[in-house]
């Protein structure tokens, strides 16, 4: 994706694997509180809503900031093979390939996110408009953590940010 459009490499054979990095300069942002609990299963559309009533254009990719008390996550780190991918494909992932991943009914901290229509398999996963990463403090360490976002919800009172 380059300024907010998505370039796509040709791959007819689908052999190719890549890490993904997508980061963008956001000079400004609007910031809108959510009144009430998002379920995992309606994200996608909560963040299209808010977003074009902020006055983004939804056709095209744009980042997102989540910010405040999640609750449904599942999240997971790659270790060699996507784990989402590989339920998908029904593949066993070699002991030595598997993802760390937890579920989490409860979290609070920042989501950074990609919303991006028909972009399956180029910026999102299946059945999903969005690529979400979550930033949390894990408990057990006190450390500052990171992973990638398969679902979670948003509770009330968090905040979403586009830009402006």
């Amino acid at each position: 994706m380059t300024r907010g459009n998505l370039r796509v490499i040709d791959d007819p054979k689908g052999e190719r694997q890549a890490t993904m990095l997508v980061g963008a300069v956001v000079p400004s942002w609007s910031r809108v509180s959510v009144d009430a609990r998002v379920a995992p299963e309606t994200l996608d559309q909560f963040i299209a809503d808010a977003a074009s009533q902020s006055g983004v254009d939804t056709d095209k990719p744009f980042m997102f900031v989540l910010e405040g008390t999640f609750s449904d996550a599942r999240i997971h780190v790659i270790n060699g093979a996507c784990p989402v991918h590989a339920r998908m494909q029904k593949i066993e992932l070699a002991e030595d390939k598997r993802p760390f991943e937890k579920d989490m009914s409860e979290v609070t901290g920042k989501v950074i996110g990609v919303f991006a229509k028909d972009a399956v398999g180029k910026l999102t996963h299946p059945a999903t408009s969005t690529h979400m990463h979550l930033l949390f403090t894990d408990k057990r360490t006190g450390n500052l953590a990171t992973a990638h976002i398969e679902k979670i919800g948003l509770a009330k009172g968090a905040f979403v940010a586009f830009p402006k």
